[in-house]
Order: structure tokens, then C-alpha cells, then sequence
């Protein structure tokens, strides 16, 4: 074993257990305190539970085709292996993209105040549909990743197992209009909402905060507007890291129809690795609840 995949286990390890321990301990936090007073949680709550939920798996999984790829390569080349993980971490990834999504959506319509009827109606209704919501972004992504099941299939020589295993097999037989959709449903349209949200969120607190200093309030500072530029900065920051997961596998998935080249999969383990522990972190600094809980436990743990 090289060094170079030597340091790509340790790492895809060490993210493993982080992303799993930071997303469980984002969700029990907000779990443990709405279980304790037998409400049901808010919105925003109820999103960050959601997304510490699924992001776990999505650890898990990807920490397990990773491991598979490399230590267990006749396994991981058996064609109902790859279509488990072909199909399985794009729907988890997928789920997880829409409920940061909504999670970016309900910052927005929280912050702006709109006049809209119908944005009206939304905020009204807004435990209904964040539940109907977060429902519609598990089984959409799972409706249309289950297809590929009948399709998909491995590509490598007989030999492909014992000669190199750096190089790993990737699926053939693609089908355009498939990947077509999985892309707009998992990529374009999030990403979209994400991108309008953030400019919203901005344009608001840049007139807010202008209207403020003409009139001379001094209100430009204060609990609302900390907590309004702290959610600005978290939508920012799941944008920045939702642009960038994206490059990472466009690089590492350009080539569709042959071997993945050692580079590139060292660009797509890292991506998915990283990705839910990432996520997980730009939550818990922007969630002064979680920040103050993590806190009190680092300092349980110096004491």
C-alpha cells in the first residue's frame, strides 16, 4: 500500500467518525431538549434533527464503500455491491442537499418579511409543510435513484481485482435522461433555492441595516440582527460548500464509461467524506444553541 492511499484510509477514517459523532450529537441536542418538554420541535429544530439523522448515514456508507473499495475488492466489483452504492449514496447525498435546502428556504421567509399572501399562508402553515417537506425530500430522491438499479453495471476486466487496486471499477451502461434528472433534481434546483435565498437574506439586511443608520436608531446591532447575520452566514457557508461538493464530483465523475483515474478518486473520497462532517459543523457554529452546548461539553472535557 502507497503512502498516499495509507493517509486516504486515515483520513476517510478520522472524517468517518467525526461527521458521525458531530451530525448524532447536532441531533440529540435538539432532540433531548424538545423530548424533555414534550412539544413538538419548530421548524428549524425539527430541519436540524432531520439533517443530523441523515447525514449519519451518509457517513456511514460512504465510509464503507471507501473501505470495501480498497480492502475488499472482489466484493466491492460484484455487481450487486456497486449498484447498493451507486444507487443508495446518491439518494442519502440527495436528501441531504434538499433539507439544508428548506432548512436555507425557512431562514429566508423567517428573516424577510414579506407581504405576500401566499408567503403568508406559508409561514401559517410552516410545521405542516416543513413535516410534508422533509417527507417529499426522502422518497423523491428515492423514487427516482431506485431505477438505476435495472440498469446499472460494473466495468472492469477479470483481472481488474488483483493487479491494481487503486483503480477502481465504475459503472457502465448510464442512461442520460436518468442522469439528467438525478442531476436537476439533486444539483440545479437546490442549489438554486440556496442561491435566491442567500441573495434575498443579503439585499434584506444590507436596506436593514442602511435604514437603520439614516434614521439613526442605532438598532443595527442587537439580539435579532446577531441572529439574523448569523443564519445569513450559515446559508452562505451551505452554499460555498454545496458549490464545491459539486466540483469535486463533477472532476472525479467526468470520465462515465471507463476506470476512474487515482486522482479523481482521491478527489471523490475526499468530497463525500468530508462533506456531512463539514455540514454538521457550518450547523452547530451557526446554531448558537448547539455552539453553546458544545462548548459547555469541550469544557467538561478540559476540566
Amino acid at each position: 500500500m502507497y503512502p498516499l492511499q495509507t493517509f486516504i484510509h486515515i483520513v476517510g477514517g478520522t472524517m468517518m467518525l467525526m461527521g458521525i459523532t458531530s451530525n448524532a450529537f447536532m441531533a440529540a441536542v435538539i432532540a433531548a431538549q424538545w423530548i424533555g418538554s414534550g412539544r413538538f420541535p419548530p421548524p428549524c429544530d425539527l430541519l436540524l434533527i432531520a439533517l443530523g439523522m441523515i447525514n449519519i448515514p451518509c457517513q456511514c456508507f460512504t465510509g464503507v464503500e471507501h473501505f470495501i473499495c480498497y480492502l475488499w475488492t472482489e466484493a466491492y466489483n460484484s455487481d450487486s455491491v456497486l449498484k447498493t452504492f451507486y444507487v443508495l449514496i446518491p439518494m442519502l447525498f440527495t436528501s441531504s442537499f434538499w433539507f439544508n435546502t428548506w432548512l436555507c428556504l425557512f431562514y429566508c421567509i423567517k428573516i424577510v418579511n414579506f407581504s405576500h399572501p401566499l408567503i403568508m399562508r406559508f409561514k401559517l402553515g410552516m410545521h405542516t409543510i416543513v413535516s410534508w417537506s422533509l417527507l417529499s425530500s426522502v422518497l423523491t430522491p428515492l423514487a427516482i435513484t431506485v431505477p438505476g438499479i435495472f440498469y446499472l453495471g460494473k466495468s472492469a476486466p477479470e483481472n481488474s481485482t488483483t493487479t491494481n487496486n487503486t483503480i477502481v471499477p465504475i459503472v457502465e451502461n448510464y442512461n442520460f435522461w436518468h442522469a439528467l434528472l438525478m442531476s436537476i433534481v439533486g444539483v440545479l434546483v437546490p442549489l438554486v433555492v440556496i442561491g435566491i435565498s442567500v441573495m434575498l437574506i443579503l439585499n434584506y439586511l444590507y436596506k436593514h441595516t442602511r435604514q437603520m443608520q439614516q434614521n439613526h436608531t442605532g438598532f443595527t446591532e442587537g439580539p435579532s440582527m446577531d441572529a439574523h447575520t448569523r443564519a445569513a452566514k450559515t446559508i452562505l457557508s451551505l452554499m460555498v460548500l454545496y458549490v464545491l461538493f459539486d466540483v469535486a464530483l463533477l472532476v472525479a465523475l467526468t470520465d462515465a464509461s471507463g476506470y476512474v483515474e487515482t486522482f479523481k478518486l482521491y478527489i471523490y473520497v475526499c468530497a463525500v467524506t468530508l462533506y456531512p462532517f463539514i455540514n454538521s459543523m457550518i450547523l452547530i457554529i451557526g446554531s448558537s444553541k448547539l455552539k453553546a452546548a458544545a462548548m459547555n461539553l469541550l469544557c467538561l472535557h478540559q476540566a
